[in-house]
C-alpha cells in the first residue's frame, strides 16, 4: 500500500482489503505470482511477518490505528 499524498492509501501489493466493523480483523486480497526480488514468493505469510513488525514497534502503533 502506498499513500497518495492526500491521506488515501493506494493498493499496490494487496488488490484491496476490507475492515471488519470492529476494527480488529483485516481481509487482504493479495495479488498473486508476485516475488522477492530474491525470489521468495509474496504471499500471505510474508503479509503477516511484515504486518507482526509493524505492530510491535512503538513508532508504527499510531500508523496502523484507524482513528
Amino acid at each position: 500500500m502506498e499513500d497518495d499524498g492526500e491521506g488515501k492509501i493506494i493498493p499496490k501489493l494487496a488488490k484491496s482489503w476490507e475492515i471488519a466493523p470492529d476494527d480488529k480483523t483485516y481481509t487482504f486480497h493479495l495479488r498473486k505470482g508476485v516475488k522477492f526480488s530474491g525470489g521468495t514468493d509474496f504471499n500471505a505469510d510474508a503479509v503477516i511477518f511484515n504486518m507482526n513488525r509493524w505492530i510491535n514497534d512503538s513508532r508504527h502503533r499510531t500508523l496502523m490505528s484507524r482513528g
